[in-house]
Order: C-alpha cells, then sequence, then structure tokens
C-alpha cells in the first residue's frame, strides 16, 4: 500500500555528544553507523554504583568539554557493571585521571566508561542498537516545531537544550514529525522508532548550566502524547533508527516519508490492542 505522501526538508544542523551529557560537538559532516553517528555517546559518566549520570543531577555537565574529558582517559582492562535507565551492561574503565577530573565537577565519585566494541545493546522496538543513548541511536528534531514552542512561549530557547543529532529545516507545520514514517538523507534510510518523550535536561541551559521550569513545563501541558505502549510523555522530536551506513552533511536534501496511519490513531489502536491482551483469560497449563 502506498505511503499517504512524502515532505522535504533539509539537514540543518548536526551534532554528536562524545561523552554522555557532557558538552555537545556541532559538526559540518558525519558518518552514520549502526549506533547513530560516529562517536556519539560512546563514553559516559557513572556513579559509584555503575549508574550514569546526567544533566538531571549534574546540570554543570553541560559545559563540560568532550576534549577535556577524553584528553585524561587511559583505556584500562578493567570492565564495569553499568546502567542505562533499565537497560545493564558494561563499560570498559578509562582510568584514575579521568575519573578524577569528573568527580571534581560531580562532587561524588564517579567513573568514565567506554562502550565496549564486542557489546550489542538492542533499541526497546524498532530492531536498531545503540551505545550510550538513553535508548535510541539518533535523535531528530525540527526547526519549525521549535519556532512555535517559542512563539507560544515568547522565549528564545536554543536547539542545543533538546540536544538532537539531526536537526531538519524547511518543514511547513510544527509538530510534522509526530507523522514521520522515515527519512531518505542521500541513501540512507532512516526509520522512526517512536516520539521523544522530554525530561528535566531540557530546562538545562546548555551555554550557561543554569536551571530553569521551561521548556519542559509548557511540553507538559501542550504536547503530552500517549506513548504506544502505556503512559504518556511530552514529545519534541523524535527517536529514530539507521537502515544504512552512509555520510551525512549539513544541507542535505532529505525526503520525508509520513506514515499512512495519524499518531494519535496509531496510539489508540495500541492502546486497545494492550487492553483486549490484558482481558483475554490465562490458559491452562
Amino acid at each position: 500500500m502506498p505511503h499517504a505522501d512524502t515532505l522535504s526538508a533539509q539537514v540543518t544542523r548536526l551534532f554528536r555528544y562524545p561523552v554522555k551529557s557532557c558538552r555537545r560537538v556541532e559538526v559540518a559532516v558525519s558518518d552514520v553507523v549502526a549506533n547513530g553517528l560516529v562517536a556519539d555517546r560512546e563514553y559516559m559518566v557513572v556513579d559509584a554504583d555503575g549508574v550514569f549520570v546526567s544533566q538531571r543531577t549534574v546540570p554543570a555537565l553541560a559545559l563540560v568539554d568532550p576534549a577535556e574529558v577524553l584528553a585524561r582517559a587511559v583505556p584500562a582492562q578493567r570492565r564495569l557493571k553499568v546502567r542505562v535507565h533499565r537497560w545493564r551492561g558494561e563499560g570498559v574503565d578509562q582510568g584514575d585521571a579521568a575519573a578524577r577530573y569528573l568527580t571534581d565537577i560531580c562532587g561524588e565519585p564517579v567513573r568514565l566508561v567506554r562502550f565496549p566494541d564486542d557489546q550489542r545493546r538492542d533499541t526497546d522496538v524498532g530492531g536498531g542498537t545503540t551505545a550510550f543513548a538513553d535508548g535510541y541511536p539518533l535523535l531528530v528534531t525540527s526547526e519549525r516545531s521549535l519556532a512555535e514552542l517559542n512563539r507560544a512561549l515568547g522565549g528564545d530557547f536554543a536547539m542545543e537544550r533538546f540536544r538532537p543529532n539531526i536537526v531538519l529545516g524547511g518543514l511547513e507545520e510544527p509538530w510534522a514529525e509526530d507523522e514521520f514514517d522515515h527519512l531518505m538523507i542521500r541513501s540512507l534510510r532512516i526509520d522512526i522508532a517512536t516520539l521523544c518523550g522530554r525530561c528535566p535536561v531540557t530546562t538545562v541551559d546548555q551555554d550557561s548550566g543554569v536551571v530553569g521550569t521551561e521548556p519542559l513545563t509548557w511540553l507538559r501541558a501542550h504536547r503530552q502524547l500517549p506513548r504506544l505502549d502505556r503512559g504518556t510523555i511530552a514529545v519534541f522530536g523524535v527517536n529514530a533508527i539507521p537502515r544504512d551506513s552512509g555520510t551525512i552533511a549539513v544541507g542535505d536534501p532529505v525526503t520525508i516519508v509520513r506514515s499512512e496511519v495519524p499518531y494519535l490513531e496509531r496510539a489508540r489502536l495500541a492502546g486497545e490492542q494492550a487492553r483486549q491482551a490484558r482481558r483475554r483469560p490465562a490458559r491452562a497449563g
């Protein structure tokens, strides 16, 4: 069955985050592999229990230059048990010098770890893989949606607060990304996995480390949408999975294929299927 229609856009900005939750690195061109942009969230800061440390609790990480961190990294043989939300895996410890540097910033004992080359981490849905990202290898956002958010708030919030990988320009309607099925950039296909639920990191000014309440309060009031499984999320942007390897660059044209079924209808159908599944009687053993 053919898709309803297509949209045209272009890549206007590209970002990677070599150390999870530390300062962004903006690039003009990037290779893309299964885990997203090359060198994205390959390293992570963890506490004494191996749990990832982020701007949610240490907003000063927004100002930490990843180059300064990685200059102190000395790969060790030791592997640590680590955790990102519900996912549990391993990270390769990067030595005492990097740990001391980050401990001084975080105000608690932390270690720097690298995602092991021989480790695979699957995404919750979509059949993709990722490294130390929250859940998916790519985050795609729209300049038009940011403009609408700033219009509604009378503000000037920067795209950097949303920590995207790929920023799209040229879209006519805000929130058009809710209905994306997949993108084509050059010969690279990128499938949309889920809408992106936003967290308090969006309230951190990425150039000062100052924490406020917006734009998260507004998103929770005006962009609270149902998840495809259960519950709701405050949405800005979409999580995505690359299906090929390749190279993308700022200025690249983007062809966007929209989903045949509107998102809210997909959410309604998914919710109904989940309710029916819960009502089915268990089979006798």
